[in-house]
């Protein structure tokens, strides 16, 4: 994940290995913390981070499944080889984080992660995730006006050598 701060705004381009394994690094302390006996609130910190990574994460496979029409990311096979492994990590990742955290706190501390969770999500898709797609589209339009000029300007380029022959 690449970071460059412009007028106070933090830019985030996201790709999913990136956004797993920071997923990963959260993941780690989680654990350590339930192996010490941390309760959820001593843990708020990494599961947000944690839920954060999983976010990003998602936000990122689904621009890799549906890139715009000026991105390559390189081989189709490899990409979707990498998108399957970190979907598995992430499962994985989340099915050891329930047990965990209904094992050593309870089940109803795991329904309260996935609202702690679901708010972080929706927090972030309203701010962040909105300003990365509204960048994309200004990219989309700019380059598509410019190819559009081109076009333009090679048909009256066409137009006036036939008026001139």
């Amino acid at each position: 994940m690449s970071t460059s701060s412009k007028g106070g705004q933090r830019c985030l381009m996201i790709d999913p290995a990136t956004a797993i394994m920071a997923a990963g690094a959260a993941f780690n302390a989680i654990k350590k913390g339930c192996q010490i006996g941390r309760d959820l609130e001593g843990m708020a910190g990494d599961l947000g981070r944690w839920s954060k990574a999983i976010s990003d994460f998602d936000f990122a496979a689904k621009r890799v499944e549906n890139p715009k029409w000026y991105q390559n990311f390189g081989s189709v096979e490899q990409q979707a080889m990498d998108l399957f492994v970190q979907k598995k990590q992430r499962e994985n990742m989340r099915d050891d984080l329930r047990k965990m955290i209904s094992e050593t706190l309870g089940p109803s501390a795991w329904q309260e992660l996935i609202k702690m969770e679901n708010e972080i999500r929706q927090k972030q898709k309203d701010a962040q995730y909105k300003r990365i797609e509204r960048k994309e589209t200004i990219i989309a339009w700019c380059a598509g006006l410019v190819l559009f000029l081109i076009c333009v300007g090679a048909l009256f380029g066409f137009v006036w050598v036939a008026v001139k022959r």
